[in-house]
């Protein structure tokens, strides 16, 4: 119970640059359990994969293996062959998605919103997280008379949605950063020593960000950690709800603050206009 293994490998289960914190490993900040990495982990990487293939027609698998109990990912193995057959697959959807949600959006992330994210967050937003949820519902009300069976069958479809929702986020709330990105960008060439806030000073206190820690919060996806609700942590906090007002009253002042700074220039007013919306709603949207 208490020895130590006489060795232990860490070595990779393959060639490549293998990550701990990445795509799924941000929700498994310890190692997993067997349960979870032998039957819901697969349901969830089969969902994402579904997922795209969905968004883009076609699916590149990511690698993924548990080392000693420990998530690690690593990017595709991307051949020639396989690109041809992927883009062939889509029927050209794969490379608009692709284009400006991983490049365009970097420096063009108004353009890539126009172009291709908005549908993708309309659809996460509005047609998978209320589908997801749907299920969540009906699970809650079957669980406690359900077979076996059912209940294999229910674990399968939840998780498998719940794959289909990560790959939606990756694209959507992945997006954010990219934005915020092109903010910072933007107020350090054209508004360095005019305003005293950062770019982040534009991006807390958004509408539609809850202030309070919602009882399905999780601080790991492992099925076997409890949820924030579960623990007695979640609920609405006076103490929050008041933070927040505060941040989004310093929010409208340094957007304020902007706006005075780039009144005689409306065509930078303009471009600074369109880069906040995008970039505020997208980081709500990740919240």
């Amino acid at each position: 119970m208490t020895a130590l293994p006489e060795a232990v490998e860490w070595g990779p289960p393959a060639p490549g640059y293998w990550m701990r914190n990445f795509r799924l490993g941000e929700w498994l900040p310890e190692a997993m359990t067997p349960l979870f990495a032998d039957w819901l982990l697969a349901l969830i990487e089969g969902g994402y994969l579904r997922g795209m293939r969905s968004t883009v027609g076609a699916a590149v698998p990511f690698r993924y293996a548990a080392i000693n109990g420990w998530y690690y990912t690593t990017l595709p193995e991307v051949s020639p062959q396989l690109l041809v057959r992927a883009l062939v697959e889509s029927r050209g959807r794969m490379v608009p998605v692709m284009w400006n949600a991983l490049i365009r959006v970097n420096n063009d992330p108004v353009g890539a919103d126009r172009a291709v994210l908005r549908r993708l967050a309309d659809e996460c937003r509005n047609e998978l997280l209320p589908r997801y949820w749907r299920l969540v519902t009906r699970a809650h009300e079957r669980i406690e008379s359900a077979t076996p069976a059912e209940l294999v069958g229910i674990v399968e479809e939840v998780g498998t949605t719940a794959g289909e929702y990560l790959f939606s986020l990756a694209i959507v709330g992945g997006s954010a950063w990219k934005m915020e990105a092109a903010l910072a960008k933007f107020l350090r060439r054209h508004l360095a020593g005019q305003v005293d806030s950062g770019y982040q000073g534009l991006l807390r206190g958004l509408p539609g960000v809850e202030a309070g820690t919602p009882p399905h919060a999780v601080q790991s996806v492992d099925w076997y950690r409890p949820t924030l609700g579960e623990l007695g942590l979640a609920g609405e906090d006076p103490d929050a709800q008041a933070h927040q007002r505060k941040i989004a009253s310093e929010r409208e002042a340094a957007e304020a603050a902007c706006r005075a700074a780039l009144a005689d220039r409306p065509k930078l007013l303009a471009r600074f206009e369109a880069l906040l919306g995008v970039a505020q709603r997208y980081a709500a949207l990740r919240e």
